[in-house]
């Protein structure tokens, strides 16, 4: 009788130890996703930085290549601006192929 009271006590303790097991799991993966879900974030706001950076690069050396052929920042931004940027050809005076 001994023996299956015993077995019966440690049969007990496995599952309150299972159903312990089983709440951590349950917090780690929680925990997990919480993780996950910040270097997602972190990612794309790496992505995004190093965008606007790509872009901010491009206006530079845009504007730099103007000032080069002696055409102001301000003309040049201004052209940027409305959508019409001074290009290749104007700068060094290539004539326009004719379509």
């Amino acid at each position: 009788m001994e023996n299956i009271s015993s077995i019966i006590k440690q049969n007990l303790e496995l599952r309150e130890e299972n159903i312990r097991l089983r709440e951590e799991n349950i917090k780690l993966k929680k925990e997990i996703k919480t993780l996950e879900n910040k270097l997602s974030n972190a990612y794309r706001k790496i992505k995004k930085l190093e965008k606007e950076h790509e872009e901010y690069a491009t206006i530079i050396s845009y504007l730099e290549t103007c000032q080069r052929h002696d055409v102001s920042r301000y003309k040049a931004s201004k052209r940027l601006v409305m959508g019409n940027p001074i290009t290749i050809r104007e700068l060094t005076g290539m004539p326009k192929k004719e379509d």
